[in-house]
């Protein structure tokens, strides 16, 4: 077959995929080859029906962490003898604000932030050059200082090859005169 078709009903399919529907008082059609799950587990499905038919039913990959992921983890706890961490998984939540973050932290000296690269906060642009993506810096005077594998400038900021750890980590320390 050289050609498919996606729909929500078809009177003859070669495969379904599944995510919750129940499947257990559907009838099969004759043409049916295989179901997948997106999704843990195969409850929904009649795998015995199934398997006298001739009927593949499979897992998608990566289906069964996703979901799980999905319907279990809401928040992560991971503590040890030395630290703790909680992780807070966003469903249909918005993004909080950074300053909202901030507030959760003990009193520290720095604070290290993945993402908010739009934020007014000072910051080192990090730029790879295989994201073909064009600086920041140039229109955001809180852009600091630029680490980059490409050799990206921006006037006024200085730039630091970006797997020049301990450059880029002098010059957080200077800023911020620690």
């Amino acid at each position: 077959m050289d050609q498919y078709e996606i729909a929500s009903e078809f009177s003859n399919p070669d495969a379904i995929l599944v995510r919750s529907a129940k499947m257990h008082d559907m009838e099969l059609a004759t043409s049916l080859k295989a179901i997948a799950r997106a999704g843990a587990g195969v409850n929904n499905i009649p795998v015995d029906v199934c398997t006298d038919k001739g009927i593949v039913v499979f897992n998608t990959p990566g289906a069964n962490a996703n979901a799980v992921k999905e319907l279990v983890i809401a928040a992560m706890l991971l503590s040890s003898r030395n630290r703790w961490a909680l992780m807070h998984e966003l469903t249909g939540e918005d993004e909080p604000r950074l300053e909202d973050l901030l507030a959760k932290l003990a009193d520290v000296d720095l604070v290290l932030v993945e993402g908010y690269k739009r934020d007014r906060h000072p910051k080192v642009e990090a730029h790879r050059a295989e994201t073909r993506q064009t600086l920041i810096a140039p229109e955001d005077d809180s852009v600091r200082a630029i680490a980059s594998d490409s050799g990206a400038v921006a006037e006024g900021r200085p730039t630091f090859d970006l797997n020049n750890t301990q450059a880029i980590a002098d010059f957080i320390a200077v800023e911020l005169g620690l």
